[in-house]
């Protein structure tokens, strides 16, 4: 939706750790980024737009959380992982064989003494959006802004509305 409006817009993919000694991740998680002119490349993450308040439902947009290991960006795909977003196998075998394939991802965090942990560092921001959207297109980007947020809050609740009704 944001391309059709006129705005330059990428997926990225990731798998997060979760916050023990090491991460198994086989839902793996995306979001949208979108490209406001003097600012590069904003992350709009309708997935994590949960609570109550308009403040905490919009409490991504413009920032990520900082547990999340990026595999992918713009198309989706990785030519150096060999991989995309429909998983894909290549195997060979010789004689009968049975074959079970599960998508998995899995990390362990390698830190130095007195680093912290990706799921208790503070998530990463893109600071004062407004400000350096107008500086570099006037009124206009805040427009761009104002739409990109009700665009990714409309898809959230769209989401999350159907999930719900899974759910139930």
């Amino acid at each position: 939706m944001l391309r059709k409006a006129g705005i330059p817009a990428r997926y990225v993919g990731a798998l997060s750790e979760r916050g023990d000694e090491a991460s198994y991740d086989h839902v793996f998680h995306r979001w949208a980024e979108a490209f406001f002119p003097g600012f590069g490349w904003v992350p709009i993450d309708a997935n994590a737009g949960y609570g109550t308040s308009p403040g905490e439902r919009g409490h991504y947009f413009g920032g990520r959380s900082n547990r999340h290991v990026i595999t992918t960006v713009a198309g989706g795909e990785s030519e150096l992982l060999d991989w995309g977003y429909n998983s894909h196998q290549t195997y060979g075998v010789e004689g009968a064989a049975t074959l079970d394939v599960q998508s998995v991802a899995r990390f362990r965090p390698l830190l130095q003494e007195g680093e912290i942990p990706p799921h208790q560092a503070p998530r990463v921001v893109a600071p004062l959006l407004t400000d350096g959207i107008h500086r570099a297109t006037g009124l206009r980007g805040l427009w761009y802004a104002v739409g990109a947020v009700a665009v990714s809050l409309g898809l959230g609740l769209g989401v999350g509305m159907l999930l719900g009704k899974r759910r139930q």
